[in-house]
Formats: structure tokens, C-alpha cells, sequence
């Protein structure tokens, strides 16, 4: 499964040794703010996940992935998660909405769902 990971996290490529044992390749978008151009350009991919802090923050990124005309499924993780930021990153694309960071192995299980 190939992935387009866009984070504004430090330890974004924690996610990418432990999955790949289990059949994940990551890409991850740099820089971060080309993630919708990147998702256009450079697929196919399989899904998208978006791992940043706060909603602020990956619902322009979720609304540039959808407007590059892409129907990925969309998984969105925030470090500052709440009911209301859910709504919003739902009611624009999001497939689900999760607070981040997750262990590999749950995001594994995440994006064969």
C-alpha cells in the first residue's frame, strides 16, 4: 500500500520503518504545504494520511489533497484533537479524524480499514 504522509511532526518518519515490514511504502510531502499538488502529481496512492497539530492546520492541507481532484481516502491525526476539530476535518473530506500521534502498528491497521 502506498501512502502520502504529510506531517508537521518531528517524528514523522517513525511511522515508516516499523509499517513497511507490512507492505506500506510512505511518501512523505516536502514541504509540507504542496501536500494536495504532491497527491496529484506523484500517485497513485492508496490514502493519505495527514499527521499534524491542530485542525487549523490540515484543513487547508485536506482541502488542497480534495481540489487536486483526488478521492483518496483521507485519514487526518492531530496532536490537539477535539470533538469540534473532528466535525470540521469530517464535514471537509476527512475520512476519519483521530488524535496523534498513533503507534505503526494501529495506523497499519487504520489504513487497511
Amino acid at each position: 500500500m502506498r501512502v502520502l504522509l504529510g506531517s508537521d511532526f518531528a517524528g514523522k518518519n517513525n511511522y515508516v520503518a516499523p509499517t513497511a515490514g507490512d507492505g506500506f511504502i510512505f511518501d512523505i510531502a516536502d514541504p509540507l504545504h504542496e501536500l494536495g499538488e504532491i497527491a496529484r502529481l506523484c500517485g497513485p496512492y492508496d490514502a493519505v494520511v495527514i499527521d499534524v497539530g491542530d485542525e487549523s492546520v490540515a484543513r487547508p492541507l485536506l482541502r488542497d489533497v480534495r481540489a487536486a481532484g483526488t478521492a483518496l481516502p483521507s485519514l487526518v491525526l492531530l496532536r490537539k484533537c477535539t470533538e469540534q476539530s473532528q466535525k470540521i476535518l469530517l464535514d471537509n473530506g476527512a475520512d476519519d479524524v483521530l488524535a496523534g500521534p498513533v503507534a505503526p502498528d494501529l495506523l497499519g491497521c487504520l489504513l487497511y480499514t
